[in-house]
């Protein structure tokens, strides 16, 4: 009895309801705790935090919905790393709702819906996006939203007028996941193009209106928000590779990255270690295998069902495929640089989607039954691998940033106790740092400065102590402070670098 309460819908359903609970809970927890890295102290320090209206500044680093948002949350609520990070925390909630009731649509099985939510939500780097205050993790949701909209609609097939309605939501969804980074603007328009089909195929009487209802809302949210942005922008994009493979690469280390020591026995960890290099590869194989028979078999023709998978991976295998090659085509007229890691975060989502999809659609012949069964092992040790990849106190991208809260303090104490008035921090945490002096407010020396190659002559250094151990030994500097998991030191002038008093707010020993 209690086995089959257990492999019953309600119970799936009940366990991704605590899932994604858990998940967001987990994401507002380290919103709180983690350090904010230095590309979101920048975008509020140069765009959200300025006045004169410097959240339309045309910037590749201005993520103009989350600049938006973060100015009015810390305007409401004061500087923080929570209300900075308000806006990702919000779209962290769209994104875990949409793919929900996406799994739940897709899949009547526990086996598939329960490790289908966790790969698509636990995955660790588009988690980290649900925490980073950017847009990247913005703009992911509503592109997964706009979809979930058109989708929900074609499985339940309720009157015209809805059908109309879901595709204004879902263009209006395309404009602001556009508006919250402009690297959605090829999978975007591609989407939008595949939704404004499945619905015209639809209900071909209303061709005309379902046209307007995808266009005008997109244009709408693009003219109120990065129109005056787009038409100033002059600005050369330099994130980016030259190939398809680094973009894979970039995308498969991130989604890899990494096994936590504290989670996993160290008598596991080997096994993890494995797991790291080869189910992503393994998985990606199986699906390829699958999509094969489900194409040799036509296994989408068994019923309703079936067929509304089968439109729905045709949609976002087009979105992937499309946004590929239209990558490619503005590589080659215009080199424009392909997305890696982060700008191409929109690709994890979709694969895994299509991955997902593919172990839904029922077997017809006896090979079909073996893949399916296989990538449906591989979606369930790739959830665990997942779940096992938790983080709460640093970014993938940003993992060197990870004790800039650590930092700031040495330095805060000794401007209390040693009246430091004159900093210099490397690049690596420069933002970082001036994020935290107007965050706190209390010390009183002015913006940290910064310099490439670093200069002589200041009281203190917040320094990258692998790569700037030359320049420490050629001043004759003293490291106060030594972080634990990073590279980053605090050094200051022999005369300064006694041990303040008790008053410090943290006193770490020297290395």
């Amino acid at each position: 009895m209690w086995l089959k309460w257990v492999t019953s819908r309600s119970a799936a359903r009940a366990v991704c309801i605590g899932l994604a609970w858990f998940a967001f809970a987990w994401a507002v927890a380290r919103a709180c705790v983690q350090a904010v890295t230095g590309d979101e102290a920048q975008d509020y320090l140069l765009f959200a935090g300025r006045p004169n209206a410097s959240h339309w500044d045309a910037s590749a680093n201005n993520h103009m919905l989350n600049s938006l948002l973060a100015r009015m949350f810390t305007s409401i609520l004061g500087l923080s790393a929570f209300s900075v990070r308000i806006p990702t925390l919000i779209g962290a909630a769209i994104y875990i709702y949409a793919i929900y009731r996406l799994c739940q649509a897709i899949s009547l099985e526990w086996k598939i819906r329960i490790p289908l939510f966790t790969c698509l939500v636990y995955n660790p780097f588009i988690f980290d996006f649900f925490v980073a205050g950017r847009g990247y993790g913005i703009a992911n949701a509503f592109l997964i939203g706009a979809i979930a909209v058109s989708a929900y609609w074609h499985l339940r097939r309720p009157d015209e007028r809805e059908l109309i309605a879901a595709t204004a939501i879902s263009s209006a969804f395309v404009g602001l996941a556009f508006s919250a980074n402009f690297s959605l603007a090829f999978p975007g328009f591609t989407a939008m193009l595949f939704i404004l089909v499945w619905a015209m195929k639809a209900v071909p009487a209303r061709r005309w209106r379902l046209l307007a209802a995808g266009v005008i809302p997109a244009f709408l949210v693009v003219l109120f928000i990065p129109s005056w942005t787009l038409l100033n922008f002059h600005e050369q994009i330099v994130a980016g590779v030259k190939s398809l493979w680094e973009t894979l690469q970039s995308l498969v280390h991130a989604s890899t990255y990494q096994p936590s020591a504290y989670l996993i026995n160290p008598l596991l960890m080997p096994v993890f270690q494995i797991l790291r290099d080869w189910i992503l590869p393994v998985t990606g194989a199986l699906a390829l295998g699958q999509f094969v028979f489900i194409v040799r078999d036509r296994a989408w023709r068994r019923n309703p069902h079936t067929a509304w998978l089968g439109a729905l991976g045709t949609l976002i295998s087009g979105v992937v495929i499309l946004t590929v090659l239209e990558h490619r085509l503005a590589y080659r007229l215009f080199h424009l640089l392909m997305p890696v890691s982060r700008t191409g975060l929109y690709f994890l989502p979709l694969v895994t989607l299509m991955v997902g999809i593919a172990a839904a659609i029922p077997a017809v012949s006896s090979g079909g039954a073996v893949f399916r069964k296989a990538l449906i092992g591989a979606l369930c040790v790739l959830s665990v691998y997942y779940l096992f990849c938790m983080r709460l106190m640093y970014f993938e991208e940003w993992d060197y940033q990870a004790d800039l809260n650590r930092g700031y303090q040495v330095a805060a104490c000794y401007n209390h106790e040693r009246n430091v008035q004159d900093v210099e921090a490397g690049w690596e945490y420069h933002a970082g740092m001036n994020f935290l002096r107007a965050e706190s407010g209390h010390e009183t020396f002015g913006p940290f400065s910064t310099a490439i190659p670093h200069t002589a002559g200041h009281q203190m250094y917040i320094l990258e102590g692998n790569l700037d151990r030359d320049f420490i030994n050629s001043e004759g500097l003293k490291v106060v402070f030594k972080s634990e998991t990073t590279g980053m030191v605090v050094a200051a002038r022999p005369d300064l670098a006694d041990g303040p008093g008790d008053g410090c707010y943290v006193w770490p020993a020297s290395p």
